[in-house]
């Protein structure tokens, strides 16, 4: 959930991180939107802007663009979350970029990494089990490391959301 624009969910957002030692080109892959019935209703999620290349350490911030928000602009995104501090500021097309879609605040989901070739790499549920959306709060996860392709979830709706920085712990 998050501020609304336009009136609806203005500054809706999922981060991807490269936790690898190697530049990874975001055209490479894309965002499945799972719903509970299962890979059989999976939505497709495609980047506005596809060609992103993400060093290793770097966060590329995918801003869920709607009908109520396609006048916002990346300056009133970053005002939403960082209000004048300018020190976090993302840029259009480097570390954020559109993509068409639309998080559910009130059911579970999940979102996964796959690449071109469909091969998921990673999945994160939210709301499952217990109510993880807040108004600007962030749900937070770190990368498996069981060897699944399930994020562990580190908290949900309780600290704000800071896109485009990672925390160390995560």
């Amino acid at each position: 959930d998050s501020t609304n624009y336009g009136g609806a969910d203005g500054f809706e957002f999922i981060e991807v991180y490269n936790n690898t030692d190697q530049v990874l080109n975001f055209a490479d892959y894309y965002i499945i939107y799972r719903y509970p019935t299962g890979p059989q209703d999976d939505a497709i999620w495609i980047p506005e802007k596809r060609d992103m290349e993400l060093e290793p350490g770097q966060a590329l911030v995918l801003w869920i663009a709607n009908n109520a928000n396609e006048t916002a602009t990346v300056e009133d995104f970053n005002r939403n979350y960082y209000g004048d501090n300018r020190e976090h500021d993302l840029i259009e097309n480097e570390n954020i970029v559109r993509m068409p879609g639309g998080i559910a605040n009130q059911r579970m989901r999940e979102i996964i990494i796959a690449t071109n070739t469909g091969f998921e790499l990673v999945t994160a549920a939210y709301n499952r089990g217990e109510y993880d959306v807040a108004r600007d709060m962030g749900i937070f996860y770190q990368y498996p490391q069981d060897g699944t392709t399930e994020m562990v979830k580190i908290s949900g709706g309780t600290k704000p959301d800071t896109p485009g920085i990672v925390e160390p712990e995560l």
